[in-house]
């Protein structure tokens, strides 16, 4: 088993490099998030911090060259765990596969403000992976072993510069915006909490009421805005009330 990749990415100077919200002192901690057993803050890591301060609408930091070293590492780790990614295409091999070519195809020519002096190229990180995408290019899962490929294929071939991915020529019309649809998806926790408490009165069933409204109410990540967060909340914490209130008169 190799060493544990944390050693090197404590070792890094992270303190003397910055991504696209500052000094770049998340970085080990962000790292260690990246294989944590919490969907959740692997969300958080992958398009919190890889895709937004490392790698930020396709402009890169003199941070992304350390990131992208420390991603090789977790890469090559045997103890990589076997988690699902943050948007569930795939394990969390995918995700830190997906940013090293994200970063490749952007190089440094994307780089923004002078490099740090001990800092490789992008380009050079990304071929310093060879033995991470060796170790992939047979993955189980399809889309790891696309990304793996790709990247495996570039470096043997020692292409100067990885090859963008092709756009479409043809733009597309925009959808229309249906403004009372938009107004309904922002809003349906207040709708559901205007209904289930009345239904459950109506069949007698308050507990199934409660367990609706407090799932949603957990599952606030699915429907708060800094519109209609609130307003949300408030209504589905009183339909919970009714319903517990029902319960009471139930029980007597």
């Amino acid at each position: 088993m190799k060493d544990d990749p944390f050693n090197f990415i404590d070792s890094l100077p992270w303190s003397e490099v910055a991504h696209a919200y500052g000094v770049a002192t998340d970085a080990p901690s962000q790292l260690r998030c990246l294989i944590s057993a919490d969907v959740d803050e692997r969300e958080d890591a992958v398009h919190g911090f890889l895709y937004s301060s490392v790698f930020h609408q396709y402009s890169l930091y003199s941070a992304t060259p350390f990131v992208m070293q420390s991603v090789l590492k977790l890469l090559e780790w045997h103890d990589l765990p076997k988690q699902a990614g943050s948007t569930c295409v795939g394990s969390i091999a995918y995700e830190l596969l997906h940013f090293i070519r994200m970063c490749a195809e952007c190089g440094q020519r994307s780089v923004q403000g002078p490099p740090h002096a001990s800092a490789p190229t992008i380009e050079n990180v990304a071929r310093s992976g060879l033995e991470a995408y060796r170790k992939y290019a047979t993955h189980e899962e399809a889309n790891v072993r696309a990304e793996a490929n790709a990247l495996l294929t570039w470096v043997e071939l020692r292409e100067p510069v990885f090859p963008r991915i092709p756009k479409p020529s043809i733009a597309m019309p925009p959808k229309p915006r249906h403004s009372s649809l938009e107004f309904l998806s922002a809003v349906w926790p207040l709708l559901v909490a205007m209904i289930v408490p009345p239904l459950s009165v109506f069949f007698r069933q308050p507990w199934i009421g409660i367990i609706i409204l407090i799932g949603i109410t957990l599952a606030y990540k699915r429907w708060w805005t800094c519109v209609f967060g609130l307003l949300n909340f408030i209504a589905l914490a009183v339909g919970v009330v009714n319903c517990f209130l029902f319960a009471i008169q139930l029980l007597r």
